[in-house]
């Protein structure tokens, strides 16, 4: 099952990356043609909808990783062996409830956004319902993920690593 969740989550992360190399490209071809005076209609509304795709695709391979930010001045105190595997599973659990209430609304808005194909209208119409889907699919994968790595926990495995990276 992890190499699953390993693969699933490498890949999310490996189309997220894509697509910010597409923004990117976008977000540059856009300010050439500015300069030129034909701008690309609709360009920052489009950076807009990849951007949720990065976010969310990312998110899945960042919860995958356990590469979120951390507070080491909270974490100094929190090391005890004996608290250790109480305070990661209090974590992953708040991680995962938190996730996966923002699935359960996410996928909401997102069937709604499909079934009104809902879309920006500026000088084109730029459609908003694949970000919102992308939304919902990233924050449904990391719900995944994190439920996987209680079980992972609770069976005996140490899944957060905090290391510090200095001082504050």
């Amino acid at each position: 099952m992890s190499k699953y969740i390993d693969g699933m989550s490498k890949g999310a992360g490996i189309v997220s990356f894509a697509v910010l190399l597409l923004m990117m490209l976008l977000g540059v071809v856009n300010v050439v043609t500015d300069f030129l005076k034909h701008p690309i209609p609709g360009a920052v509304e489009y950076s807009k909808v990849l951007m949720v795709f990065v976010i969310f695709l990312a998110l899945i391979w960042v919860t995958n990783q356990q590469a979120h930010i951390t507070v080491t001045v909270v974490d100094r105190y929190l090391r005890d062996e004996r608290i250790t595997k109480w305070r990661d599973l209090s974590i992953l659990v708040l991680e995962a409830l938190f996730f996966g209430i923002m699935a359960w609304r996410l996928s909401i808005n997102a069937v709604y956004s499909v079934q009104q194909w809902e879309y920006m209208e500026v000088i084109i119409k730029v459609y908003w319902f694949p970000a919102k889907i992308a939304a919902a699919v990233g924050c449904i994968l990391a719900t995944i993920v994190l439920i996987f790595q209680i079980v992972q926990l609770i069976a005996g495995a140490r899944i957060i690593t905090v290391q510090d990276t200095g001082e504050i």
